[in-house]
């Protein structure tokens, strides 16, 4: 009888664990080309065929991003050199996740996508966001091009 009811347990577990993951935000970095239907990567006062990132700009996650489930507040907003770069190697460099306050008890997570030279590997400007301080928002990578958070907690 005891076989059976951790059996039951454990069943209903990983029934259960994948409905929860389902609505997990996952969320993709904000591509080049949504920054420039924006106008937040603009070519104005650049030479012909560079652009710059206008900084403090803001993007909605869940707007742009329809199929994450991710909250409605949540926002990318943009860190900028505020210099000219060539429009033609301005690409998605990868994320960095960081925990706060100490990476062992989290109160939320900061994610950073890098923008810049695939060539050389400099970084032009960047997008981040912010989990909510005291929702437990653990967010990590999935995949390259992904973040998943969580805060089942």
């Amino acid at each position: 009888m005891k076989n059976i009811f951790i059996l039951g347990l454990l069943g209903s577990s990983f029934l259960v664990f994948p409905v929860f993951a389902a609505y997990w935000p996952t969320f993709s970095y904000p591509e080049k080309q949504l920054l420039l239907n924006l106008n937040y990567l603009s070519t104005n006062e650049c030479p012909t065929g560079k652009a710059r990132l206008i900084a403090n700009t803001f993007i909605n996650i869940n707007e742009h991003n329809p199929n994450g489930s991710c909250p409605p507040d949540w926002m990318w907003v943009a860190k900028s050199d505020g210099k000219c770069h060539d429009l033609s190697e301005i690409g998605f460099l990868g994320f960095r996740i960081e925990h706060y306050p100490d990476n062992r008890y989290w109160e939320y997570s900061i994610v950073r996508a890098f923008y810049g030279s695939k060539n050389s590997g400099e970084i032009f400007f960047e997008y981040a966001m912010q989990t909510p301080v005291d929702e437990y928002w653990y967010c990590r990578h999935e995949g390259m091009d992904s973040v998943l958070c969580a805060n089942d907690f």
